[in-house]
């Protein structure tokens, strides 16, 4: 621990995907947050809401200003393929789980390279339950297809927006999804994240 040039406090540890941070008083725990893999994925923060009282959950990030309630979206991003098997275009699945249309050019979705500007989504009416993929290249397929002019990392994240605010993030770590494999929500929609037989456009599969 110790303090930075501006003044700010700092520890000497970092925090992982699935951990807890203890608060102590001597030798007395006065407070405890536990977090598990899925929680806090990036592009959000954990906490209480409201402050100091609420219940923990998933959060947008607000450094220094008071907690805010992450905002629930039906448009999810489903399935990513990071690493296609014969040398394929990585690709991105979109899906609607609620009961009503979604209109796509509403929202944009980036990756996490900082260099990299969110793409807006194309004038696309995306029905309950249906599904939209999103090629990941630098390369014009030619036929149509909508694209975001980057492709995917073995670890990376995908966010969607609606204008500034954070509507679904998807992480994922090496490993997660492997060449000739996806990696998504299982059932559609889910919270819950595995590795996965890619189905561009249709129901996910598990392996």
């Amino acid at each position: 621990a110790g303090t930075t040039d501006d003044g700010s406090f700092y520890l000497s540890f970092g925090l992982g995907s699935s951990d807890s941070l203890f608060l102590f008083w001597g030798l007395i725990v006065v407070d405890e947050l536990a977090w598990k893999s899925g929680d806090a994925p990036s592009g959000y923060s954990f906490g209480r809401f409201p402050d100091g009282t609420g219940p923990a959950c998933t959060l947008i990030p607000t450094r220094y200003g008071k907690n805010r309630e992450m905002i629930k979206s039906s448009l999810l991003i489903n399935e990513i393929v990071a690493t296609p098997a014969g040398g394929g275009m990585d690709w991105i699945e979109l899906y609607n789980s609620g009961e009503d249309p979604m209109y796509l050019e509403d929202y944009s979705i980036v990756d996490d390279n900082p260099l990299h500007e969110p793409v807006n989504l194309p004038d696309v009416i995306l029905g309950p339950g249906e599904f939209f993929v999103i090629l990941a290249t630098s390369i014009d397929s030619g036929d149509g297809s909508f694209f975001m002019p980057y492709g995917l990392n073995p670890s990376d994240s995908v966010t969607i927006y609606k204008g500034a605010d954070i509507m679904d993030v998807l992480d994922w770590d090496d490993g997660d999804a492997p060449e000739g494999y996806s990696f998504g929500r299982l059932p559609d929609g889910a919270s819950n994240c595995q590795t996965l037989i890619p189905t561009p456009g249709e129901p996910n599969q598990g392996v």
